[in-house]
C-alpha cells in the first residue's frame, strides 16, 4: 500500500450545503454502482432535504477527500447529544475503487477518530 499527503476537508451539520449534498450523492452512487448494479441511484435532493432536516439531538461530521474535485473518500461520524447512548458514535468510511490501496481510508480514519476521541470525551474509540 502506498501512503500519500492529501487534503482533507472537514464539515460538521452546521456547514453542510446542497453541493456538498451532490457531490456526496455522487461519490456515494458510484460506490453503490459496484455492490449493488441493479439498484437506481440515490437521488440528490433526497439526501439535501435529509441534511436540512437533521434532529437537534444528531450531530454529523463529514470527511472527504478529492481528486480533480470528485469526493473519491470519505468518513462520516454520527453522534447522539442526549439519551443513554452519548458514549457511542457511529462511523461509515468509503473509497472508492480507483483510490484504494493508497492510505486514503487509515488518514480518514485518523481524523474521524481524534474528533470522536474529542467529543465524547473517549480515549479509546
Amino acid at each position: 500500500m502506498t501512503t500519500t499527503s492529501v487534503a482533507v476537508q472537514h464539515r460538521d451539520h452546521t456547514a453542510l450545503s446542497e453541493e456538498f449534498a451532490r457531490a456526496l450523492v455522487a461519490h456515494l452512487n458510484r460506490l453503490r454502482a459496484e455492490f449493488h448494479p441493479h439498484d437506481p441511484p440515490t437521488d440528490p435532493a433526497n439526501v439535501w432535504g435529509q441534511m436540512q432536516h437533521l434532529p437537534p439531538v444528531l450531530e454529523l461530521d463529514f470527511w472527504t477527500v478529492k481528486e480533480g474535485g470528485v469526493i473519491v473518500a470519505h468518513a462520516r461520524t454520527q453522534l447522539l447529544t442526549v439519551g443513554d447512548n452519548q458514549h457511542l458514535a457511529e462511523l461509515e468510511l468509503m473509497v472508492s475503487p480507483a483510490a484504494r490501496g493508497r492510505g486514503l481510508g487509515r488518514t480518514l480514519l485518523g481524523h474521524a477518530a481524534r474528533a470522536m476521541r474529542e467529543q465524547i470525551g473517549r480515549a479509546h474509540v
